[in-house]
């Protein structure tokens, strides 16, 4: 009986990023494909071809999904970066900066190519072309949720830390984008877990961000004045005012003094970010989210209708806020979802958000004057749009 083993020839030609790492180069040139797949240099490539070898060189055909990457990729860079934000210069780290740094890290790559696909989307008229772009978009979000988990586990670095901060941004515009397509409590509740999860794991990083690459997304501005305030960042008190007092006074009432204590908090929590009476940071549409406490969260995962009456009014703050293409019907959707879970139930403390929400018959009007990032002549999705961001 034979029993010599089989064995395999070892290489002895393969690339010195491979003999260093220890592991088995399958030689391909220009570049072996251990080497692609981390991401360095190949010696292989290093070599001088000769002239035969150039003349043999050919690339291979680009597949449709590459292409329409490519696509998503041109649009974001053209057309979705100008309607991110409106401060002086950040969208031109989205355009340069972020897309640089994507080509290092796959999740936030993948983040940005699924912002242009939601983007768009939501402009295409051809059906084909939305559900094309839809479904891409998706793809690429989903993607980005499960590296972006991975990566977490691992250290933040200073070297990481600026591409973790871009994506997470990416996230939170994605998490509004995506589409409806019924209504679903549970979509909230993980919309709220998503942003204050990414929060967490964000913040401890913010000061190596703040010197970075995207240091002037973070570092606060100074302080707009009457004058030169944009639409829709400030409401008068007296729009809300009342309402809030009429409703705090109600839940010091009914609830018990624990869960007055936290719905109080959250009210207070609440009027700053319609006053806008804190720094650039926290006027962010997604500072409420993330500054609640576990306790009202803890009260919305229960279904409690005084926590949900308060996100209905957080819901009326960005309906009336500046137009976004990623947060058209976002708020709707959450409203939706609270009328429903409630039934009937509080209906008189609803009311005042469904007057401002135009539920009881007041119209909703949008500003012609403000660019709403439709698109433009050349087919992709147009630029300059006032308003609030995650930046």
């Amino acid at each position: 009986m034979n029993n010599s083993r089989l064995t395999h020839k070892k290489s002895r030609k393969g690339c010195l990023q491979c003999k260093r790492r220890k592991i088995k180069c399958d030689e391909q040139s220009p570049r072996c494909t251990p080497c692609i797949k981390h991401r360095v240099s190949c010696s292989f490539n290093e070599r001088e071809p000769s002239s035969s070898l150039s003349a043999s060189l050919v690339a291979s055909p680009i597949l449709p999904n590459q292409l329409l990457d490519l696509e998503l990729l041109h649009n974001f860079t053209t057309a979705t970066s100008d309607t991110l934000s409106d401060r002086v210069g950040v969208n031109e780290l989205f355009r340069v900066a972020m897309v640089a740094e994507s080509f290092k890290y796959d999740f936030l790559i993948h983040s940005i190519l699924a912002v242009s696909g939601f983007h768009l989307a939501r402009y295409s008229e051809s059906p084909p072309q939305k559900r094309l772009y839809s479904e891409a978009a998706i793809a690429h979000y989903n993607t980005t949720i499960q590296l972006f988990r991975k990566i977490l586990v691992e250290d933040i670095t200073p070297t990481n830390c600026h591409a973790i901060f871009a994506c997470s941004g990416m996230i939170f515009v994605g998490s509004c984008a995506q589409p409806r397509p019924e209504l679903d409590y549970s979509r909230v509740l993980e919309w709220f877990t998503l942003l204050r999860g990414v929060s967490t794991v964000v913040n401890p990083s913010m000061e190596w961000v703040s010197v970075g690459p995207f240091a002037r997304m973070v570092n606060p501005e100074p302080a707009k004045t009457k004058t030169n305030l944009d639409p829709g960042v400030e409401m008068q008190a007296e729009y809300f005012d009342s309402h809030f007092e009429a409703l705090s006074s109600y839940f010091y009432q009914t609830s018990t003094a624990a869960d007055y204590e936290v719905l109080k908090e959250t009210l207070v929590l609440l009027r700053h970010t319609f006053v806008g009476q804190a720094p650039h940071e926290v006027r962010s549409l997604f500072w409420w989210p993330v500054m609640i406490s576990t306790e009202y969260l803890a009260l919305l995962v229960a279904g409690r209708p005084e926590a949900m009456v308060v996100l209905a009014c957080y819901c009326v703050l960005l309906f009336k806020r500046e137009y976004r293409w990623w947060l058209d019907g976002w708020p709707e959707f959450m409203f939706g979802v609270v009328r429903r879970e409630l039934n009937g139930r509080l209906g008189i403390w609803m009311r005042w958000p469904m007057e401002k929400m135009g539920v009881l018959g007041e119209r909703r009007e949008r500003s012609e004057s403000s660019v709403d990032g439709s698109p433009g002549e050349g087919g992709y999705v147009g630029s300059e749009v006032s308003g609030t961001s995650p930046f």
